[in-house]
């Protein structure tokens, strides 16, 4: 479940790689802060671990996906975690990345009180598709453009 946390929008670039970031003065600042530090740390080591299947298979000769697709879901992704910070001040759970069918690229959450679904296929041109379910009281599924924030994603992501 998303944490609620009160702090200024606007604080957090989830496309910087360092971490050297001005802490703000204000203690709830510097708390929001070093959240959200240990957050993209979080997501960057579950990237490189993407980062890491994606080559070891590829030596393999037996390609699960590719750095484009991988690219793809890393900036779908980054793009939902970073709205829903910035329109709601929480953090979005942060899922695993792995390998779909046709060299696709999942990203699956599962929560306490739900799981979600998305796939970003191999080929640009086409739709992701996504599943989600609550356990019992709603189940959803359709295709979304990858390129683009989908509310639904984000109602997801912020259940």
């Amino acid at each position: 479940m998303a944490t609620a946390i009160m702090a200024p929008l606007g604080t957090w670039d989830f496309h910087k790689k360092d971490d050297t970031q001005e802490v703000p003065a204000i203690e709830s600042q510097r708390g929001a802060s070093r959240l959200l530090q240990h957050h993209r740390r979080a997501l960057d080591a579950e990237i490189e671990h993407a980062t890491r299947l994606m080559l070891r298979q590829r030596d393999a000769e037996d390609e699960v996906y590719n750095q484009e697709t991988l690219d793809r879901a890393i900036a779908f992704l980054k793009r939902h975690v970073s709205y829903v910070w910035e329109s709601r001040a929480t953090t979005a759970p942060l899922p695993a990345i792995g390998p779909g069918p046709a060299k696709s690229v999942d990203l699956y959450w599962k929560q306490s009180s739900w799981k979600l679904l998305v796939n970003i296929p191999a080929d640009k041109d086409s739709e992701a598709t996504f599943y989600g379910d609550d356990y019992g009281k709603n189940k959803t599924e359709g295709s979304l453009d990858a390129n683009s924030i989908s509310k639904t994603i984000v109602s997801w992501l912020t259940a």
